[in-house]
């Protein structure tokens, strides 16, 4: 992924909190949604400190242990564990439209991300699709 990619991404999930604060709530969970977005929130910053070990190892090597041997892109997975566990902790409409808008773009940017994978690394990242199906959330997507 090229390191502009995790600016946009990491910037989508700032757009989510500051639309938190700018615009009107529409409510759409009961009161004790709080609670569940806060552990939602808890889980995404633990995924985010296990990808953060061994994504410093080296940018260009195919990684395949850890995390990665759960998920293909546990950066991706934080932001959208941690866009919707915002939504979902405000309780707010707009918060969630925007983690809707911010999956499709993370889905097409990682499609394109392992097309180049592809090209790049050949049967080497055609084995490691395989042997991790999952590209965010293992057994969901």
């Amino acid at each position: 992924m090229h390191k502009y990619s995790y600016g946009i991404y990491q910037s989508l999930l700032v757009i989510n909190v500051l639309s938190i604060f700018f615009t009107r709530q529409i409510s759409f969970l009961p009161d004790f949604s709080a609670i569940i977005g806060a552990i939602i929130i808890l889980a995404a910053v633990i995924l985010d400190l296990h990808w953060e070990m061994f994504w410093q190892k080296q940018e260009s090597q195919l990684i395949t242990d850890g995390i990665y041997s759960h998920i293909r892109h546990p950066f991706l997975a934080f932001i959208l564990i941690a866009s919707f566990g915002i939504s979902i902790a405000f309780n707010h409409l707009i918060s969630l439209t925007i983690s809707i808008l911010t999956t499709v773009i993370i889905v097409l940017g990682a499609k394109k991300e392992e097309k180049l994978l592809v090209k790049k690394l050949g049967n080497r990242y055609k084995r490691y699709m395989k042997k991790v199906p999952y590209r965010f959330i293992p057994k969901v997507i």
